[in-house]
């Protein structure tokens, strides 16, 4: 599947850095998103579990 969207937004740098690294929040403003938690934190990395809903397959 290809496909590509452009939009112009009015945050900057640091907002949206801080919206996409807020992950357990996910839910609260991306469809489908049913869970996300924060495993571990280890260095700079995440170990998360996400729980997504898919439409049904065609």
């Amino acid at each position: 599947m290809d496909g590509s969207e452009t939009a112009t937004l009015s945050f900057d740098c640091r907002q949206l850095f801080e919206l996409v690294a807020d992950i357990e929040r996910y839910p609260d403003f991306l469809p489908g998103w049913r869970s996300a938690r924060v495993l571990a934190r280890e260095g700079g990395r995440l170990h998360v579990e996400q729980v997504v809903q898919a439409g049904p397959a065609t």
